[in-house]
């Protein structure tokens, strides 16, 4: 937690936060740090860190990327039919000190984590940049079911390469997905292609309205799952902040096996003998539940330090719930 969030003294306008390093934080001269908010987040900013003080030590520069494809059903109130499916690809090369440039982490299966949808964000840790700082060159992208689209990179304001398209509805689909890029300033030519099987089924009835009763274990279930893969549901508990359009979100969320086809999120004794889900009431409650490959593909390219990946995700969101006690007979 932050040992002091509040307006910087003596100037206007400026916000200001002491946090405390992780001790995990790695060591070189521009080495990234930015701040998770519950809803926005910080700029990111190069700082520079030596255990002991004195001068930094640059490590030497690496390189990776992430190439994402993603299938996302939403089912809302709002929405037209109940559901809609948009399908889209994007990419991000990655260039940085090793001391901080790292492989994405192995996800940990089986346990509840705590969060804002994300991880578990108990305290100040470290992890691999996200950004696209570096350019790849353009991409062409070949679905399974669809012709060949070109992406061409656009810089942003930052600085940073943003990759990214949005495909026909549910044009991402199971059979082969492949990426080729031209090569671009410190990434060499590179074809990929990964193998996608058809999206998970979900079983459970969670259509806006639903009304989940807090006092009782929460179940989701599913079928297709394919052994190997892996299933990440969330759970997100909104609640109106300062205005009824900014939501904070509290959640959990966990790994499951893809072919297990279900996951229990049981009650906790909260307060003297009254067990509820740990979460907080809401009539903004969601479950998000995302099936994606338990390995992601990698591939290498001339130029790249690290290995890089290419993945698939098929999404699922389920917005427009109600988690509340539920009265039990009399």
């Amino acid at each position: 937690m932050p040992s002091f969030r509040a307006l910087a003294p003596g100037l206007a306008g400026v916000g200001q936060i002491n946090v405390r390093l992780p001790d995990d934080a790695p060591e070189g001269c521009g080495i990234p740090l930015w701040v998770f908010g519950s809803t926005v987040d910080s700029q990111l900013v190069l700082i520079s860190i030596r255990r002991g003080g004195g001068s930094c030590s640059s490590a030497p520069t690496a390189r990776s990327a992430r190439l994402v494809w993603n299938r996302t059903t939403t089912t809302d109130a709002g929405i037209p039919g109940g559901a809609t499916i948009v399908s889209g690809f994007s990419a991000s090369f990655m260039q940085g000190e090793s001391s901080w440039l790292i492989p994405d982490r192995t996800p940990r299966i089986g346990s509840w984590m705590t969060g804002v949808g994300r991880s578990d964000y108990k305290a100040p840790r470290c992890g691999a940049y996200v950004g696209g700082n570096t350019s790849g060159g353009d991409l062409t992208i070949e679905p399974a079911d669809g012709s060949p689209v070109l992406v061409k990179p656009v810089r942003s304001a930052s600085g940073e390469y943003l990759f990214g398209t949005t495909l026909p509805g549910a044009s991402i689909a199971a059979g082969t997905l492949t990426v080729s890029g031209a090569g671009g300033e410190t990434v060499g030519p590179f074809r990929t292609s990964i193998s996608a099987p058809p999206p998970i089924e979900i079983l459970t009835d969670l259509r806006p309205g639903t009304l989940i009763d807090i006092g009782r274990a929460f179940t989701v279930t599913w079928r297709n799952g394919r052994a190997g893969d892996l299933v990440l549901v969330r759970l997100r508990s909104g609640h109106g902040y300062i205005n009824p359009l900014e939501l904070v979100y509290t959640g959990l969320a966990q790994y499951v096996p893809a072919d297990a086809g279900t996951v229990t999120l049981p009650t906790r004794e909260l307060l003297a003998d009254r067990f509820a889900l740990p979460l907080p009431p809401s009539d903004r409650f969601s479950v998000v539940i995302t099936h994606l490959p338990g390995t992601p593909g990698v591939f290498r390219a001339p130029g790249m330090t690290f290995d890089a990946t290419h993945t698939w995700e098929y999404e699922f969101q389920f917005l427009d719930l109600r988690l509340r006690s539920v009265p039990g007979p009399n």
